[in-house]
């Protein structure tokens, strides 16, 4: 099992885990943070393009037709709503679909929970990079190399 952690390290929530997991190993994703001090995130596989990089981008990630905005349509968010459902699957069952502004992809909503967690098995090829991103802090951003 693969675990990617989300933690807080000088006072900003980041990702933490490994650069390699094994293509249809269990990828375990845990929420460390304090959510009543920074909040809920999600865990969200993303096309490497849909990711923001600029300081500017990540300011407008939650307009209409950005990555965050769609995000939180995928967890069923109507306007500044709370999400529905804490998983959206897009493709087969375990990560594996990335999504886009216009293409659902698969996400994980931590709730409120400090220790929350998620596990599903990793349903992508080897030889493929996994990019992923928090779409309540859009800096948080990741990615792993999935391997055979």
């Amino acid at each position: 099992m693969a675990t990617i952690r989300i933690e807080q390290v000088g006072g900003r929530p980041r990702f933490a885990g490994p650069a390699k997991v094994s293509a249809g190993a269990v990828l375990r994703v845990v929420n460390r943070t304090r959510p009543s001090r920074v909040g809920p995130h999600t865990f969200s596989l993303v096309v490497p393009g849909a990711l923001p990089h600029t300081v500017p981008a990540r300011r407008e990630c939650f307009a209409p037709g950005r990555i965050c905005e769609a995000i939180a349509r995928w967890h069923g968010a109507k306007g500044n709503g709370p999400p529905q459902r804490s998983l959206a699957r897009a493709g087969l069952p375990g990560w594996g679909t990335k999504g886009a502004a216009g293409r659902r992809g698969d996400s994980w909503f931590s709730g409120y929970r400090q220790g929350a967690a998620v596990e599903q098995p990793l349903a992508a090829d080897a030889g493929g990079t996994i990019h992923f991103l928090c779409a309540i802090h859009p800096w948080m951003q990741g990615q792993f190399e999935v391997s055979p």
